[in-house]
C-alpha cells in the first residue's frame, strides 16, 4: 500500500531528475535567482534549505564536503560558506522564496521565481 507516501517525479528518470536538481540548485546559489517551473522550484527550494542548515549546524570541514559532492560547481559551495552563512546565522528557515511569474510563452507552463533572500 502507498498511504501517505508521496512522490515527486518530473516524469523522468532518477538520475537524470538528480543532475536536474543539482544543477538547479547550483544555479540557485551562483546567480541568486533563478525562473523554473512551479514543480521543479518545489524540490529546488527543499534541497537548497537543507543544505543550508545542514551548514549551518556542522562543522566546516564536513560542510564543505558535503557541499561539493552534491553542487556541480565549487564556487556555489564557497559562496555558501563565505556569504550566505553569516548572513542567515539569526534565521532558522526560509532561506529561499518563490514568486509567481505567470506562464511561460511557449508551453503555458506556470513558472516563478526563487531567490535567495
Amino acid at each position: 500500500m502507498r498511504h501517505r507516501v508521496k512522490k515527486n517525479s518530473l516524469n523522468m528518470q532518477n538520475d537524470h531528475q538528480g543532475l536536474l536538481i543539482r544543477g538547479l540548485v547550483t544555479d540557485l546559489f551562483l546567480h541568486n535567482k533563478l525562473k523554473t517551473t512551479i514543480k521543479r522550484a518545489k524540490l529546488v527550494k527543499t534541497k537548497a534549505e537543507k543544505l543550508i542548515t545542514y551548514s549551518k549546524t556542522h562543522d566546516t570541514v564536513l560542510t564543505i564536503r558535503k557541499l561539493n559532492s552534491f553542487l556541480l560547481n565549487q564556487k556555489a559551495s564557497k559562496i555558501i560558506i563565505e556569504e550566505l552563512l553569516p548572513k542567515y546565522k539569526d534565521r532558522s528557515s526560509g532561506h529561499v522564496t518563490m514568486t509567481n511569474a505567470g506562464y511561460r510563452a511557449g508551453d503555458a507552463a506556470p513558472v516563478c521565481y526563487l531567490e535567495l533572500i
